[in-house]
């Protein structure tokens, strides 16, 4: 980082060398700065996906004194979520409404920052305020393009965990509201209605594993083993079902 921001590498000789790009000519300023909001992004994920919420938290925070206007609502949504992964409620409150009252928010990162109130009145334990955030939230995205997976922009990658799309962060959440208000049947039909308006589109790992979770929170066994096979075979039928982990996703 040290090194894209002073425009050198320290650590390549004793002496330092200039960074090159693929064509051997030196970064511009700008290809230093993007490729600096990069490494920070890695680092920031890197620590925050083994459990070091703590130390990501800083630097997600350290990131807001030098990002662009155009990353800064990502970068506030992305340390609001590490605060509330820490269990620092009101910093994320906090964190939240600043990135909602940032004068040029765009309707996506609108969209973001309700997302992400509601995981901070989940986190509150106002799961029917939550609910119906998620679920309005939900009415205003527009309907999904059957069979493709759009990969979520730079504000909606800070605020989702998987590299699926917006609607099935929104649809998780919703399920999640559903099982904590002791709404079993509810939080199931959610995922189910949610995959048959897009099989293809919507049959990611977190929606399945989440599914199959319920199935087996809800059902009898015997009732609960084939949901989760039929679920299974509905992949095969598809041909997608190499994205899954028999095992892990469907527990089979």
């Amino acid at each position: 980082l040290g090194a894209l921001k002073q425009g050198h590498s320290k650590a390549a000789s004793p002496g330092g060398s200039e960074l090159l790009d693929i064509q051997g000519s030196a970064l511009s300023a700008e290809a230093r700065e993007n490729w600096r909001v990069r490494v920070m992004a890695l680092l920031i994920s890197s620590f925050a996906s083994t459990g070091d919420y703590t130390v990501a938290t800083h630097l997600c925070e350290t990131a807001l004194g030098a990002c662009s206007a155009e990353r800064r609502c990502a970068v506030l949504l992305q340390a609001a979520r590490l605060r509330l992964q820490i269990g620092e409620i009101e910093a994320a409150r906090r964190l939240v409404t600043k990135a909602g009252q940032l004068a040029s928010i765009t309707s996506s990162e609108q969209q973001a920052c309700t997302l992400v109130e509601g995981m901070v009145q989940f986190a509150e334990s106002a799961h029917s305020k939550a609910l119906h955030t998620f679920e309005k939230l939900l009415a205003s995205l527009p309907p999904a393009a059957k069979g493709a997976i759009t990969p979520p922009d730079a504000v909606i990658e800070s605020v989702i965990d998987s590299e699926g799309s917006f609607r099935l962060a929104v649809l998780n959440n919703i399920a999640l509201c559903h099982l904590n208000l002791c709404n079993l049947s509810k939080a199931i039909q959610v995922l189910e209605d949610g995959i048959k308006a897009d099989f293809r589109g919507h049959l990611d790992n977190s929606i399945v594993f989440n599914l199959c979770t319920l199935y087996d929170l809800a059902k009898p066994k015997e009732q609960s083993q084939q949901c989760k096979e039929d679920l299974f075979f509905v992949t095969q039928l598809l041909g997608i079902s190499e994205r899954f982990d028999r095992a892990a996703d469907f527990r089979l």
